[in-house]
């Protein structure tokens, strides 16, 4: 007798499931297990590996690929797991950047850092943190489960920007700018978080855009000043996760959709928002709601084009890829539909960098434009142990450290 496979997705069907070429958005599909061993994936339109990339951490949680060609990524450190339950699950710590061949080209540690971080265009790093809200404003948050708080408090988002070599330069904190009458943790939640913070992106004018999850808010934050200069809540948002500016100045956002107020049934859906209506002009919903339903975690994947969409719904590690051929469209056809073997479990997001990149630097250009230029790959994953480089002047003390190597 043939042992029946306990995992659904597998029962189902894993691989490539459909590709229309014609359609779907063509490009490399960049992808990272969350409870992987720290393996980053790089998957070609017939549904190949092409590229893996070797980190010396587990996801914490996803990786970038930069305009450069190189990897940056977000790395677990595996200190300090049990502030609260979850914690562990999308803790970080460690923001790196990595060559073609998975070289360590510097390193920063921040024992607040979680979920997200980005390389700003300044050539700095910016940090998601979370730490203890002040006791002044614990009493007046609103929401959640009676009684859940962490014995150190309620804990809230806050940013970190700092050079590659580990220099704080600029901290912005969420609960100096939000308004706890107005963002109230949705009721089924602990009140371990006040905001849970999972996405914060550089926009083209160097402004920034938060998703916070337990508030079901996302907002755009000015840089000069610190303050929301945008806000969008509940509804239309419930539990959101990674919203994305388009070329036409609006934003792809993934709306989970757990705790909605505005429909009797949960359900996700990708919906395009155009912030200065504050309308919603695009949306995607699959025609049964629960068999897109995936309530904790994924975001629409990246695009560089305003008129298609990826989206990873990592619960089921399905990738969708849509081709919006109208932005008022409400429903779109589904050109591509692909499902990932199962690799170390759920993958948070997904980004899907385009052909038309600049010409890579000198030591990834040969690898990286044989990817771009449409032929079969002659790449693989990197054998043998990493070589991280050593710098005595390393600093991991209780606010933040580096490693670098020499260039």
């Amino acid at each position: 007798m043939i042992p029946v496979d306990q995992q659904r997705i597998r029962r189902s069907r894993t691989g490539l499931i459909a590709h229309d070429p014609d359609r779907a958005l063509q490009g490399y599909t960049l992808f990272t297990p969350m409870f992987g061993d720290g393996t980053v994936y790089l998957l070609d339109m017939g549904g190949e590996i092409v590229h893996t990339w070797r980190l010396p951490y587990r996801p914490g949680l996803y990786g970038y690929l930069l305009d450069d060609g190189r990897l940056f990524y977000s790395g677990k450190v595996m200190e300090d797991l049990e502030r609260f339950e979850g914690w562990s699950r999308f803790k970080a710590g460690a923001a790196l950047e990595v060559d073609w061949s998975s070289r360590v080209l510097w390193e920063v540690r921040h024992p607040d850092h979680h979920h997200d971080a980005r390389r700003l265009r300044n050539g700095n790093v910016l940090l998601l943190c979370l730490r203890p809200v002040p006791d002044a404003l614990r009493a007046r948050i609103r929401g959640g489960v009676p009684e859940t708080e962490t014995p150190a408090g309620i804990y809230g988002d806050y940013l970190v920007e700092m050079t590659t070599r580990g220099q704080i330069v600029w901290e912005w904190r969420s609960w100096e700018h939000l308004d706890p009458e107005t963002e109230v943790i949705t009721p089924q939640d602990h009140r371990h978080e006040w905001t849970h913070g999972n996405t914060v992106a550089e926009l083209p004018d160097g402004n920034l855009v938060l998703s916070f999850r337990n508030v079901s808010t996302i907002c755009i934050v000015d840089r000069p000043t610190g303050k929301i200069t945008w806000k969008l809540g509940s509804p239309p948002l419930a539990q959101p996760h990674d919203p994305r500016p388009l070329e036409n100045g609006h934003l792809l956002i993934f709306d989970n959709g757990p705790h909605r107020r505005d429909h009797p049934a949960p359900y996700s859906r990708v919906i395009e928002v155009d912030p200065h209506t504050r309308g919603i002009v695009w949306e995607y919903r699959d025609q049964s709601l629960f068999d897109f339903f995936s309530p904790y975690i994924l975001g629409p994947g990246s695009t560089r084009s305003q008129y298609s969409a990826l989206i990873f719904p990592a619960t089921f590690l399905v990738a969708h890829v849509l081709r919006r051929h109208h932005p008022t469209r409400r429903r779109s056809r589904r050109p591509c539909r692909a499902r990932s073997e199962l690799i170390g479990g759920p993958v948070g997001r997904a980004i899907r960098p385009l052909l038309n990149w600049p010409e890579a630097i000198d030591e990834i250009q040969g690898p990286w434009a044989t990817l771009r230029s449409g032929r079969p790959a002659q790449v693989g994953s990197v054998d043998g142990p990493l070589r991280l480089g050593s710098d005595p002047g390393l600093d991991l003390g209780d606010v933040g450290g580096h490693r670098r190597t020499d260039d």
